[in-house]
């Protein structure tokens, strides 16, 4: 009985050493969580506005030189918000 808990225990613990692959899964230039397209920094500017005014959210702060914004959205019980930079 010793033997069983002690190699189930011995399992157990070698599954907390084993490498994190899970961290390069969105650090690498391929992948199956990365896409490329053939855009225009202004094509991809104007879809990523439009996505975010879709999901309601309201621009505080634009620099169309930079290309850049910020949007938040606020909830109705005036506690909660998202920032997106």
């Amino acid at each position: 009985m010793r033997r069983i808990v002690f190699l189930l225990l011995i399992f157990l613990l070698s599954a907390c050493g084993s490498p994190q692959v899970y961290k390069d899964v969105f650090n690498t230039d391929s992948g199956p969580n990365v896409r490329t397209f053939n855009a225009s920094v202004e094509n991809c500017y104007l879809a990523a506005k439009k996505a975010v005014l879709s999901q309601n959210f309201r621009i505080e702060k634009e620099d169309l030189q930079a290309k850049s914004f910020t949007a938040a959205r606020y909830f109705e019980d005036g506690k909660d918000s998202i920032v997106l930079t």
